[in-house]
C-alpha cells in the first residue's frame, strides 16, 4: 500500500501542475488589462480582455483618455506601478464567477504624484478570465 501511495503521489502532483498552467489566474488578466490601458495605452488590447456591458462601454469610448476618464474613472498621465491590493475569491479558487479584485495605481497626473485604487469584477468566460465590470470607488463622493 505504501508503494502504491509513493507511485501515485508524483503522478497526482504532475497532473495538478499541468492543469494549473492552462488556467491563467484572474490577477494576471487584471494586471494585463491595466497595463494595456495605462502603460501601453492600447485600447484594442484592453477591449480584448473585457466582456459584456463593459466591452460595449469601452468600444464607445475608444480614445484611451476617454476610456480612462469615463469607464475606469481614474485618469492618469503615467503609471509607474500596478499593485494587487486584494482579491476576493474562494480559498481553493473553484469559484469562476463574481471574483472581485482591487489594484493600486501609482503614477502621475498633472505633473503631481497620484495614487488611486481600481476595483474590478471578473468572471471565467470562454476558457479565460475576462473583466466584466469596473466597480465604483466606495470612498468617492
Amino acid at each position: 500500500m505504501r508503494y502504491l501511495a509513493l507511485f501515485l503521489l508524483p503522478l497526482m502532483l504532475l497532473t495538478t501542475q499541468a492543469c494549473e498552467e492552462k488556467i491563467e489566474k484572474p490577477e494576471i488578466t487584471a494586471v494585463k488589462f491595466l497595463t494595456e490601458v495605462y502603460i501601453k495605452r492600447s485600447a484594442q488590447g484592453a477591449i480584448k480582455l473585457t466582456h459584456g456591458n463593459l466591452k460595449r462601454r469601452m468600444e464607445k469610448n475608444y480614445a484611451i483618455n476617454s476610456m480612462q476618464r469615463n469607464v475606469l474613472r481614474v485618469q492618469m498621465d503615467t503609471v509607474e506601478k500596478i499593485r494587487i491590493v486584494n482579491v476576493d475569491m474562494d480559498f481553493f479558487r473553484l469559484n469562476r464567477h463574481d471574483v472581485k479584485a482591487s489594484y493600486q495605481l501609482i503614477g502621475t497626473r498633472n505633473d503631481k504624484r497620484f495614487i488611486d485604487v481600481v476595483m474590478m469584477e471578473m468572471a471565467y468566460i470562454e476558457d479565460e478570465w475576462k473583466i466584466i465590470d469596473i466597480l465604483p470607488d466606495r470612498f468617492a463622493r
